[in-house]
């Protein structure tokens, strides 16, 4: 009786045994010997087999569990799951993988069952580390990515090592934990790899700009009216990266970084990688004085001063909106936000209208403390599509922003305005150097829409260097005013940039236009002053100059009158020829706007047009010089409507005008006994006119369409 009693509670033992190791509930296995001692029990016990690996490799678990091996007899699917994937991580076919030191618990479960393996990861003994450079000789602002193999007494190389980075001079070459050096300034630091307590070095040498900007000209000298106002000139420094550098992957979320991250920090973004949405630069505690934080691509790029192009997209991250709100916007008084090498678009399957690709700084704030600042785009592609409707590419609302070595393109829209670049509430400085900027409307634009900032102008603007076109391609396919527009601004320098590229639509084609313009009633302190053009080439429009005292059709009050404008040693040339027909003048002056100054330019064009200055009813002007230009005549030369063409024309100004050394391409004319006429451009006489050597060469290499 005990025998019997005996043999049914090991029996029982058994089953229960029997049924934890079966994969599922509803197979309890047939016990075909009950005739097993206590031995034979402990000898049946379920035990999962812990298995032991070194960094990077990889072995099958299958066969370190029993209901593992259950479960694939009974055909039976196991999902697999460790406890620390950054330890052993662990496929659906069940081979662990050691990622780094450490013990993980690997999970086999199927249904309501499972067995857990226990996996250690130990780490190899490293005899010898080597570190390499993608370049060794960087100028400032490129990165280099260093590559690190170490390797064990065997000489195998050690997969995937655990490295601790360092710089001997951090103020030339930062380097992140990610690998990743960043030339700061000129000089040589050693950047250092420690795998395992041993070390491996490499120096890297850092130049300056490989190009950079020329300095603005000095300013005006020898006026005989009121000269402008220089602006205060923007040169951010690319930043050094001192925190934390948050090194994305394809798919990870990058709202969630740009939250996360502090001044010092980095957020570095894979090339090629697309991350779709809205995104916010959040408003982070204190300011750029104690650090920025850098949004760049994980690539090297051309060097600082280099403009990029669209054949640079390959090194740069994407970021896309899909919907009619900004890629990038900023929050409220954001400030120390630096993007360095990004490509910026929108969907091309958007029909609806763009309002705009990047935002900087809120168009609604209502008071300066509540302006983002110190932001800095550089070496990014901005863009539409050849079809999308996208009204403007950057908003500029923003204090101490610039925009440097980008393409921008395919900002447009039919019926509607449009730019490149536009601004109306933010106060600056701006720099907008080294770029090309094709907008349709406008390709840059100052005002046009009431500031929400009470007493807010647009000031200390800088365009440099900047190829500022429109392709002929898009005339009849999307909306053309003119290149340069301001309604609101104050202390622009304009130098060394083309303007190419303006036609009778929806306005009459001229280049540039300036005035005083209160837009909806709302601003009844807005003016334009102190803009100085220097060295630029203008070509291609249908006419040149229109200075206006203020916008004629607007009966809103302003703050003032148009003043102080200066054009020295610029060339406009292929006014009103083929395509870029309009309003044929190469200057035109109304509405007694003062302070004029027209002095060495060069106004020519193979095609007829109407006058090199056309001048409004009295007073057009008020304050005026105009000395040693040259020009085509034209059909009228100088004209006013009062007297008909000739110098007898300036009666229309008042106050002080001082004219002479004027030189006509053209048969003699009456009515100029100040001008000289001449037969040829050669024949002008030398110092009048611009300078064509110092235009061509403060413009040199600006041209990428």
């Amino acid at each position: 009786m005990k025998f019997h009693n005996r043999r049914v509670m090991l029996s029982t033992m058994l089953a229960t045994i029997a049924t934890l190791s079966a994969c599922d509930n509803a197979d309890t296995p047939t016990i075909n010997n009950a005739a097993l001692s206590a031995s034979d029990v402990l000898a049946a016990r379920i035990a999962s087999t812990p298995a032991t690996l070194n960094i990077g490799e990889s072995v099958s678990l299958l066969t370190n569990s029993q209901f593992v091996q259950n479960c694939i007899t009974e055909g039976r699917a196991v999902t697999w799951t460790s406890t620390a994937p950054t330890i052993v991580s662990i496929d659906t076919e069940g081979t662990a993988t050691g990622l780094r030191p450490g013990t993980a618990k690997i999970v086999a479960s199927y249904k309501k069952r499972s067995d857990t393996i226990t996996v250690t990861v130990t780490s190899q003994a490293v005899t010898s580390v080597t570190l390499t450079s993608s370049s060794t000789s960087l100028t400032v602002g490129q990165t280099a990515t260093l590559t690190v193999v170490a390797r064990d007494a065997s000489g195998s190389v050690i997969p995937q090592p655990t490295v601790a980075y360092s710089s001997s001079a951090v103020a030339i070459a930062s380097v992140s934990q990610a690998g990743i050096v960043s030339a700061v300034a000129s000089g040589n630091a050693t950047i250092s790899a420690s795998v395992g307590g041993v070390s491996a070095n490499v120096s890297i040498t850092v130049t300056g700009s490989s190009s950079p900007p020329p300095a603005p000209t000095p300013p005006p000298s020898g006026a005989t009216v009121q000269p402008p106002k220089r602006p205060t000139i923007l040169n951010p420094v690319y930043p050094k990266v001192t925190g934390t550098s948050w090194v994305l992957n394809p798919g990870d979320n990058l709202q969630t970084f740009l939250n996360k991250a502090n001044r010092g920090d980095e957020i570095v973004l894979p090339a090629g990688a697309t991350f779709t949405g809205n995104f916010t630069l959040p408003n982070k505690s204190g300011s750029a004085a104690n650090g920025w934080i850098l949004v760049r691509s994980n690539r090297t790029l051309p060097a600082q001063g280099t403009r990029v192009t669209p054949a640079n997209a390959g090194l740069m991250p994407k970021i896309v909106t899909p919907a009619v709100a900004p890629a990038i916007a900023t929050a409220g008084a954001a400030s120390g936000w630096w993007i360095s090498g990004v490509e910026i678009t929108v969907v091309p399957t958007l029909t609806a209208i763009n309002y705009g690709l990047v935002s900087l700084g809120d168009p609604k704030a209502t008071s300066l403390s509540a302006v983002a600042s110190d932001l800095v785009i550089e070496r990014s592609y901005i863009h539409g599509t050849p079809t999308s409707n996208v009204s403007r590419c950057i908003a500029l609302n923003s204090a101490s922003t610039a925009v440097m070595d980008s393409y921008i393109h395919d900002c447009h829209l039919k019926g509607y305005d449009s730019q490149a670049i536009a601004g109306w509430n933010g106060p600056g400085p701006f720099k907008i150097v080294n770029n090309t900027l094709a907008g349709a409307g406008e390709n840059i634009m100052f005002g046009g829409s009431d500031p929400k900032i009470s007493g807010l102008i647009p000031s200390d603007i800088e365009i440099r260097r900047n190829y500022i076109y429109t392709p002929a391609a898009w005339k009849g396919r999307w909306t053309k005013k003119n290149i340069i527009e301001s309604k609101n601004s104050a202390r622009v320098l304009v130098e060394g940039n083309v303007l190419d590229g303006s036609w009778f639509d929806a306005q009459v084609g001229y280049a540039v236009v300036l005035k005083s313009a209160n837009q909806s009633g709302g601003c009844t302190w807005c003016a334009t002053s102190d803009w100085e053009f220097r060295n630029n080439i203008v070509r291609n429009a249908g006419a040149g100059f229109n200075l206006s005292g203020r916008e004629g059709s607007n009966p809103y009050k302003v703050g003032a009158l148009l003043t102080r404008v200066w054009l020295e040693q610029n060339i406009v040339e292929n006014i009103n020829v083929g395509i870029y027909t309009g309003d044929q003048k190469m200057v035109q002056i109304l509405q007694n706007m003062s302070e004029l100054t027209l002095r060495n330019n060069s106004f020519y064009s193979t095609a007829n047009f109407s006058n090199v200055l056309a001048i409004g009813s009295k007073p057009a002007a008020t304050d005026m010089e105009m000395t040693n230009n040259s020009a085509s005549y034209g059909a009228y030369g100088i004209f006013s409507s009062a007297s008909g063409p000739g110098e007898a024309a300036f009666n229309n100004m008042v106050g002080t005008m001082v004219f002479g050394n004027q030189y006509f391409v053209g048969s003699q004319k009456s009515g100029y006994p100040k001008s000289t006429f001449v037969s040829s451009i050669s024949s002008v006489k030398s110092g009048v006119g611009a300078n064509t050597s110092a235009v061509n060469a403060a413009t040199a290499g600006v041209i990428i369409p």
